[in-house]
Order: C-alpha cells, then sequence, then structure tokens
C-alpha cells in the first residue's frame, strides 16, 4: 500500500493513500471543539494542494461529534472542498465501528 503521512497532529493524522487516489483523515482520540476544527482546516489545506476527489475519514477513536463541529464541516469543510473540485465529484466515506 503507498501511504504518504502529510500531517502528524496530536488529535489526528492526515495521509494521502495513492492506492485509491485519497486522503484520508484518521482521528487518534476524543478532543474538544478547537482541535477538531483545526485538524479539518489543516485536511482542507493538504486536500487543496492534492490532485484527488476521494476523502476517507476514521472516527472510530474521536467519540461524537458537537453540533458546532457538525455544522463546520457542513457549511465550512465539504463546500470549500466541493468549491476547490470546481465541477468534480467528491466522494466521502466513512469508517464505521463494528460494534
Amino acid at each position: 500500500m503507498s501511504i504518504h503521512l502529510l500531517s502528524d497532529l496530536p488529535y489526528a493524522v492526515i495521509q494521502r493513500n495513492a492506492e485509491i487516489n485519497a486522503i484520508e483523515l484518521i482521528f487518534k482520540r476524543k478532543s474538544g471543539i478547537e482541535d477538531f476544527i483545526e485538524t479539518n482546516n489543516t485536511l482542507l489545506e493538504e486536500f487543496k494542494k492534492l490532485n484527488v476527489n476521494r476523502f476517507l475519514v476514521d472516527p472510530t477513536k474521536m467519540g461524537v461529534v458537537s453540533t458546532e463541529g457538525q455544522h463546520y464541516v457542513a457549511t465550512r469543510l465539504l463546500p470549500e472542498m466541493i468549491r476547490h473540485l470546481n465541477g468534480k465529484n467528491l466522494y466521502h466515506a466513512q469508517v464505521l465501528p463494528q460494534e
């Protein structure tokens, strides 16, 4: 597998998976809204540098996303990703726990 580390943050890892041409966000632990937004802002910066339209998230270690975090994703993160793609589709997948 061809994984390239882009950012190793205290709260999450952001990497590029060349095999599936995707950016991946893997949360390491639970944290507050400030870390959540900072992590996603870093993700957005990295996403804009790459030629990918696939976004994979593994939130299994982060717990529940606050209402403020959900609002950020819906009104800032995803719209900015879509705008950057300039008409291309954005494919977004999340890993879910088996339980």
